[in-house]
């Protein structure tokens, strides 16, 4: 058992890892048996109910047991696809009592997989030798100070990188984009 400085807990509340209640009831148990108090005193050393330490679950889910592993045919079958599958089996069982064994049985563990893209081909960009051949089209938004929203379509020549047009408006509906690059043209 490990010893922590009392001044270290006191200046740090969340020091301590909070014990789940089996837990708090296996410790006071071995508190009662070895130190030889009575079970009120170690049940309040762990600030568990005396009525919670002699509970004794009386639920049988072996069955649920058995049936939650035949159907779970690898470990990335989640619950409800589990669940569904005893459904379809005729299984009465509800999704409370099925879920509460699943995660007894530790099923209930996250998977995060990492998707694998495929290495993208990095082709340079050519630069035309002339003016006028291929353009870029990009759009800007930017706020006033009178937290109103406007919009600049930028069209530029990838030859020499001069901005052909520039139309700012508040809103810029595809007619509007179209009559420009028509006016250019």
């Amino acid at each position: 058992m490990q010893v922590v400085r009392v001044d270290m807990a006191e200046s740090n509340p969340s020091f301590y890892k909070t014990l789940e209640p089996g837990a708090r009831k296996e410790i006071a148990r071995e508190i009662a048996e070895e130190r030889k108090i009575s079970i009120t005193r170690a049940c309040s050393l762990m600030e568990i109910h005396k009525s919670f330490f002699y509970y004794e679950p009386t639920k049988e889910d072996s069955e649920i047991e058995a049936a939650i592993r035949s159907k779970a045919r690898f470990d990335s079958d989640g619950f409800w696809k589990i669940y569904h599958l005893l459904r379809n089996e005729g299984l009465g069982w509800n999704h409370k009592r099925v879920y509460r064994v699943y995660k007894g049985l530790k099923f209930n563990k996250r998977l995060f997989l990492r998707r694998r893209h495929p290495a993208r081909v990095k082709n340079p960009l050519t630069i035309p030798e002339h003016e006028s051949i291929t353009w870029s089209v990009d759009f800007v938004t930017d706020v006033l100070q009178s937290n109103r929203k406007f919009r600049v379509l930028n069209v530029v020549d990838d030859s020499d990188r001069v901005a052909v047009a520039q139309k700012i408006a508040p809103s810029m509906p595809a007619e509007r984009v179209v009559r420009l690059l028509e006016e250019i043209i």
